[in-house]
């Protein structure tokens, strides 16, 4: 694949020029304003009880007998 902003057809020049923007500004606001909202928003976990799962639990026992 080629660089879109050397191509002879005008459209491809432009849309290299608007996919290199695009990338920038996803990397600048995950960057900066991902990392802030993560700070600022509250997260909340819920407990879980332990899961009904038989088979799971089987194969764990069988896995650490042996």
């Amino acid at each position: 694949m080629g660089n879109f902003s050397f191509s002879d057809a005008p459209p491809f020049r432009d849309l290299g020029n608007i996919v290199a923007l695009g990338v920038m500004l996803a990397l600048f606001l995950s960057v900066t304003l991902l990392p802030a909202l993560m700070v600022l928003l509250p997260v909340r976990v819920k407990v879980k009880d332990e899961l009904d799962n038989s088979v799971m639990k089987g194969l764990a026992t069988f896995v650490i007998k042996e």
